[in-house]
């Protein structure tokens, strides 16, 4: 926004008194007026779960809603995750790149699968919960090849003076799984 420029916050939809936050943000009611309107909603509709049910059974079979519902929901999955990633730096831990689209969340202790699956979220709903929970300090950004090296196998590549005797043991593990090829073609060939 430019400076000089003030955002004037925005009236509730039902009580036509100023919220507290601007426009920019998504709320359109306070919360006591939302309560108020949804009990409301509750009582006209004492069966509300069939009511539910009808209500969202219409918006899947409406392919002009389902459009617009899926590209605002993927604009806004964007933009947050696009603001959780730069809130951690905005590159690459390890390698330092720097193109969202190659750029991913890192639990740096391990354990993403099962802490997703704790949540029981993924995707935009994972970055929701980050920004929720005031950004934690245990997740860090990174590619998407840094992230699957370290989950593979403890390290990454572009760190070399951190995995030198990793590499060193996997060099000897080479030498002499091909060295154990070579004395069993060896002892094939002899007795034949």
């Amino acid at each position: 926004m430019p400076s000089g420029l003030t955002m004037k916050p925005a009236d509730c939809n039902l009580c036509a008194e100023p919220l507290s936050l601007p426009r920019v943000t998504r709320q359109r009611l306070h919360v006591e007026c939302r309560n108020r309107f949804w009990n409301a909603k509750r009582k006209e509709h004492p069966d509300n779960k069939k009511w539910q049910r009808q209500q969202q059974q219409k918006r899947q079979k409406d392919e002009a809603y389902k459009a617009t519902f899926n590209a605002c929901q993927r604009r806004r999955n964007a933009e947050i995750r696009k603001q959780v990633i730069d809130a951690y730096g905005g590159k690459c831990v390890c390698c330092g790149i720097d193109n969202i689209e190659f750029l991913a969340i890192d639990h740096i202790n391990g354990g993403g699968n099962a802490h997703r699956k704790e949540l029981k979220t993924i995707g935009g709903k994972f970055f929701r919960w980050i920004v929720k929970n005031n950004f934690p300090t245990d997740l860090r950004v990174l590619c998407h090849n840094c992230n699957m090296a370290y989950g593979l196998y403890g390290y990454c590549p572009h760190q070399p003076s951190a995995n030198a005797d990793v590499n060193a043991a996997l060099n000897i593990r080479a030498r002499a799984s091909v060295n154990a090829l070579k004395v069993s073609e060896r002892a094939a060939s002899v007795a034949a």
